[in-house]
């Protein structure tokens, strides 16, 4: 009984990292997005369709754009959430998407 238990919160905690790391890509696009089209949008108008630039959340620390700013501490948060709760618990980025695969895996046999 004790396994199972162990087991599926394992399972959850994965299934919780995966989250963070969702949202911490989401929230990174979204900033991106709002820096590109406002505060950087000169950046943006200098690359030609055929080159692509990666922002570091750094990269947006200078901006005075209230929103950006708001949006900064949260992404910063998860992701040092995130990656303290990897290192508590050992677990790898393999770990993370193999439980990822899991899941989908088993909803879409679940559609049949």
């Amino acid at each position: 009984m004790r396994k199972n238990y162990t087991e599926e919160y394992r399972k959850n905690l994965l299934r919780a990292i995966y989250q963070l790391e969702e949202a911490y890509k989401g929230l990174n696009h979204s900033v991106q997005q709002l820096a590109s089209s406002g505060e950087l949008q000169e950046v943006e108008e200098l690359l030609t369709d055929a080159e692509e630039f990666e922002f570091k959340i750094s990269d947006f620390d200078h901006l005075s754009d209230q929103n950006i700013r708001h949006v900064l501490p949260i992404i910063q948060l998860i992701e040092e959430k995130y990656e303290t709760l990897k290192n508590i618990n050992q677990v790898s980025p393999d770990e993370v998407v193999k439980q990822w695969e899991e899941d989908n895996h088993s909803e879409d046999e679940e559609d049949y």
